[in-house]
């Protein structure tokens, strides 16, 4: 029921519903304040119900029947009602994060219909981002954002922008667009994973048979998420990870591509 719930009230954000259009009105004027002004009663009580919930879940620390779910839930409800600054809020959830990341199974997560890259996508629109690329990303920037529209181009009937989509992917998965001196960039490597499988290729370039599970190849979920990974860092609790990165556009919009695709 709580994932069924979290993904309506996810689409209702993300997709142009009366949840996206208070919420944007309100950041424009500083508010941010869900409970304000709401058109859809049933979209107030599925919120209502989410802080009541939220309320009675057990602290990151602590054992959970369900720690997906419970770190989902934190962090949807911190994205709407609090009003947290970008770094302070990254602070405070920090461990709900490393559980999405890395404490779940991006394959097994999403078969069973949790919406975690709608999630992802969802902090990203709301925050607007880390701002600036890193250092060893601005030399590949242009390339990078490229990446939405030649998955665009390979999304056609004809297929016919696969093969571009492919080369340009594969030169940023290899830094060939990087002086030899600068480091890899790790976020044009998981973008460039994320936008080859939303258009169900491997890393290699190799066309994959979607639907082993409807819409879902496992492999390619899988390379998604080491991908990711290795742009955060932090494998273990203690290490400090740097989860800004993984919302640097244009990741979030391509997870969202894969989420859809």
């Amino acid at each position: 029921v709580v994932r069924a719930d979290l993904s309506h009230a996810l689409g209702e954000v993300l997709h142009g519903g009366a949840l996206a259009r208070d919420l944007h009105a309100s950041k424009d004027t500083k508010g941010r304040d869900p409970a304000v002004s709401y058109g859809d009663v049933q979209l107030q009580r599925h919120l209502e119900r989410f802080q009541r919930l939220v309320e009675v879940l057990p602290e990151p620390s602590e054992k959970s029947r369900c720690p997906l779910g419970q770190h989902s839930m934190r962090i949807f409800v911190s994205v709407l009602y609090s009003g947290l600054l970008w770094p302070t809020w990254f602070q405070q959830y920090e461990e709900d994060l490393w559980g999405l990341v890395h404490g779940s199974n991006w394959t097994e997560s999403l078969s069973h219909g949790w919406p975690i890259f709608e999630l992802l996508a969802l902090v990203a629109q709301l925050h607007d981002g880390p701002g600036e690329l890193p250092e060893e990303c601005k030399q590949v920037e242009s390339e990078l954002l490229r990446l939405p529209d030649l998955l665009g181009g390979a999304e056609g009937p004809d297929k016919s922008g696969l093969a571009v989509l492919q080369k340009h992917a594969s030169s940023l998965l290899h830094g060939s667009n990087a002086p030899a001196t600068v480091p890899l960039c790790h976020l044009a490597r998981a973008s460039a994973k994320a936008a080859l499988a939303a258009a169900g290729l491997d890393a290699q370039g190799y066309l994959l048979e979607l639907g082993a599970q409807p819409g879902l190849d496992g492999g390619l979920v899988a390379q998604v998420q080491e991908a990711v990974r290795r742009l955060a860092g932090g494998r273990r609790k203690a290490d400090r990870a740097d989860y800004k990165a993984i919302f640097a556009q244009p990741l979030p919009g391509l997870l969202l591509r894969l989420h859809q695709a």
